[in-house]
């Protein structure tokens, strides 16, 4: 697919390497309270991310305040 916005690639830190940033449509929902522990398989399931195409097209790259750190998380429209 096509990209408009490139920005430096997080895992590889390379000078000169890139990879697509461009925003998923939506916005991160908001938490106000963060649930009890999940089950570890349950949080298994989670993927951490940088940028938004690093997730599917209907989720964003997110920061979770419960587990400090970036994840896709589906978008609010």
């Amino acid at each position: 697919s096509s990209c408009s916005t490139f920005c430096k690639d997080p895992y590889l830190n390379i000078q000169g390497e890139y990879v697509c940033c461009d925003k998923n449509p939506g916005t991160c929902p908001v938490r106000d309270k963060c649930p009890p522990l999940a089950q570890e398989d349950v949080r298994q399931g989670i993927r951490s991310c940088h940028y938004d195409p690093e997730c599917h097209p209907n989720e964003k790259c997110c920061f979770d305040i419960c587990i400090k750190q970036k994840v896709c998380k589906l978008a609010d429209p």
